[in-house]
């Protein structure tokens, strides 16, 4: 991952989830989510649309329609292809990384799985930060998604008990960090449209 927000989002996920599969949405304690609180997104993945549940300022302030709607804030069939990676997260129980660009802006995107009321529901917990530390803090045009990478296999590298909120304290993470932008097989297999396996590298 290329930035600290989205690293950190991914460890703070890492100590919410603890030894289970992952965790609930209940656990989203908003003194634990701090460093991330303005930056992250709540996605709850209904039969029928993907619906944004939670919406950080930072996010608002980049994106106004992405509380309306999470695909208003993409160009075209990228907003359904965005939906679809959220469902894959949700469906496969691993995080993803995406890349979206608009214009000279470029932001990565962490997308990572939630259950909801104990499995009963799906979400998904995003963090969204920009590429660029010194980049115009204003509202941006329409996303394209660039790429996509799959967390399947870093999160088995990960043992829980070694996810400290220091990225410099877990090797795996670090090293996923510069990992090639490859998805994972069982990612791969659920995106056969052209809408979404076009951006797959």
């Amino acid at each position: 991952m290329k930035t600290y927000l989205c690293r950190h989002g991914l460890l703070l996920w890492l100590e919410l989830r603890g030894r289970r599969v992952q965790p609930d949405h209940e656990d989203l304690d908003p003194y634990r989510l701090a460093p991330v609180l303005a930056s992250r997104f709540v996605l709850d993945i209904g039969p029928a649309e993907v619906k944004s549940v939670e919406t950080g300022t930072r996010v608002l302030a980049r994106l106004p329609n992405f509380a309306r709607a999470p695909r208003a804030a993409f160009n075209g069939l990228d907003g359904r292809a965005f939906e679809e990676l959220a469902r894959i997260v949700a469906d496969e129980g691993h995080g993803a990384v995406l890349l979206a660009e608009a214009g000279e802006v470029s932001l990565e995107i962490l997308l990572m799985p939630l259950t909801l009321h104990r499995f009963t529901g799906r979400r998904v917990l995003g963090v969204m930060a920009d590429c660029n530390p010194y980049a115009h803090p204003g509202e941006i045009n329409l996303l394209k998604i660039v790429s996509c990478r799959f967390l399947a296999r870093e999160l088995q590298e990960i043992s829980p008990q070694h996810s400290h909120f220091s990225d410099t304290q877990n090797p795996a993470l670090t090293a996923s960090a510069h990992s090639p932008t490859i998805p994972s097989a069982a990612g791969r297999q659920k995106l056969t449209s052209k809408t979404t396996s076009r951006f797959i590298q």
